[in-house]
C-alpha cells in the first residue's frame, strides 16, 4: 500500500527520503493527463496534514493552523500557490539539462526566509514563522531550499512506475518509489507478458516418420 492514514486522512507514504522529494510525491502520475484523484493535497486542511507527517512542523501549530485557516479565500490562495510551486521544484528537479530554478520557486523562497523572526529564549534561540496561513507553505520551501543547497540532484532518482513519477533519493540498486507497490506491479505485468508470450508461440511442426 502506498498510503497510510494520518489524522482520517489518505497520506501518501515518504519515500523520498527528503521533504522537499515527498512534497513533489503529494502529486501521483507526473507526465499524465491532469485528473483531481492524482491530487493527495487538494485543500489547506491536507496541506497542513501533510506537513506535520513530512515533519516540516509540529502537531500542535499544525493543530492551530488548521482550526484558524482551514476554509475560506485566504486557505485556498495558499493551496493554489503550494500546487504551482510543487511543479516549479519537479521541474527543476527532473529536468535533465539542469535547469535553473524558475523566479517562481526563487521568490516562494526567499519569502519564506524574509518572514522567519529570530526569537530567543531562555535556553536558546531558534527562528520562527508567525502563525498565518502561508506557514506550512513557508517551511516547505525551506525544506525545497535546504535540498537544493546540498545538492546531489544527480542522485534524485524517479519511479518509472504507471501513474507515478514519484521522486526518491537514489543508490545504484533502487529503481522503484517503493517495491511492494511500483516494483510489484512492474513484476507482475511481465510475468503476465511472458505468460501470454509463451501461450502465443506456435507449436513446432511434427517430425515425419
Amino acid at each position: 500500500m502506498h498510503w497510510t492514514d494520518v489524522d482520517g486522512f489518505e497520506m501518501p507514504n515518504l519515500v523520498g527520503g527528503h521533504p522537499a522529494l515527498d512534497f513533489c510525491n503529494t502529486w501521483a502520475g507526473w507526465g499524465e493527463p491532469p485528473d483531481p484523484r492524482r491530487e493527495w493535497v487538494p485543500d489547506y486542511d491536507r496541506l497542513v496534514i501533510w506537513a506535520v507527517w513530512a515533519g516540516v512542523i509540529d502537531s500542535a501549530t499544525g493543530r492551530r493552523l488548521r482550526e484558524r485557516f482551514a476554509t475560506g479565500p485566504e486557505a485556498s490562495a495558499v493551496v493554489e500557490r503550494a500546487h504551482a510551486f510543487r511543479t516549479a521544484v519537479y521541474v527543476r528537479l527532473t529536468e535533465s539539462n539542469g535547469a535553473p530554478a524558475t523566479s517562481g520557486l526563487i521568490d516562494l523562497i526567499e519569502a519564506a526566509r524574509r518572514a522567519q523572526r529570530f526569537t530567543t529564549t531562555k535556553i536558546g534561540a531558534t527562528w520562527e514563522w508567525p502563525e498565518d496561513a502561508d506557514l506550512p507553505l513557508h517551511a516547505i520551501a525551506l525544506a525545497v531550499a535546504d535540498l537544493l543547497i546540498l545538492g546531489d540532484l544527480d542522485r534524485i532518482g524517479r519511479c518509472p512506475g504507471d501513474d507515478c513519477g514519484w521522486l526518491f533519493r537514489s543508490s545504484q540498486r533502487r529503481r522503484w518509489c517503493n517495491m511492494a507497490t511500483c516494483g510489484n506491479r512492474a513484476k507482475v505485468r511481465a510475468h503476465a507478458a511472458r505468460g501470454r508470450g509463451a501461450t502465443s508461440t506456435p507449436a513446432a511442426p511434427a517430425k515425419n516418420d
